[in-house]
């Protein structure tokens, strides 16, 4: 749900996923010895994954826009086409 969040706003953040994913590869490469460590590999990758996607996340969604007053010029056109 954290990475289409971040698809949705085309955040740089879905790239966190990607590594975490690069980070599991790896990890599981060095120690792969039985499915316990397969396991815990997949949980130490999935940890900060989640814990980073998430903090760029919810600091995402709590941050307000700029909210820029329009221009004179823009206002007086609004006004008139509504007249």
């Amino acid at each position: 749900m954290l990475t289409n969040a971040a698809l949705a706003r085309r955040s740089r953040a879905t790239w966190i996923v990607w590594a975490g994913a690069a980070l599991e590869v790896a990890l599981i490469q060095v120690w792969h010895g039985s499915p316990t460590a397969i396991a815990a590999c997949s949980a130490a990758a999935l940890v900060p994954t989640l814990l980073v996607v998430g903090a760029t996340e919810v600091r995402a969604w709590t941050r307000r826009p700029a909210q820029n007053p329009p221009e004179p010029a823009e206002m007086s056109a609004v006004v008139a086409s509504l007249t």
